[in-house]
């Protein structure tokens, strides 16, 4: 049995409060949570906080057809937030590379 072909889109899960778990840890997390409540994960990445230890991000990627779901200001548990995922490198931000 496959999986439908669709197109992904990637949003980024701000807040996620890390305590003692390992990056592995939170991914299966956070895609556990996500399949309880029908939202397909395609992909993970945790992205770490500059500023705070214990406190990091999670890119994520999810059917388009899913975007709205993932987006709810209800789905996600209290404090974290969720948003299109936005991709600075190239773009004259701080992570494009200077000639």
């Amino acid at each position: 049995m496959g999986v439908p072909r669709e197109n992904a889109i990637s949003l980024y899960l701000e807040d996620i409060a890390r305590c003692d778990q390992s990056d592995e840890d939170l991914k299966l997390m956070i895609r556990s949570y996500g399949k309880e409540r029908g939202l397909r994960i395609m992909a993970t990445e945790i992205i770490k906080n500059r500023y705070c230890d214990d406190v990091v991000g999670c890119k994520i990627k999810v059917p388009e057809s899913q975007e709205q779901k993932a987006i709810s200001g209800y789905f996600w548990p209290e404090d974290v937030l969720c948003r299109r995922w936005i991709d600075y490198r190239g773009k004259g931000h701080r992570y494009h590379k200077r000639s």
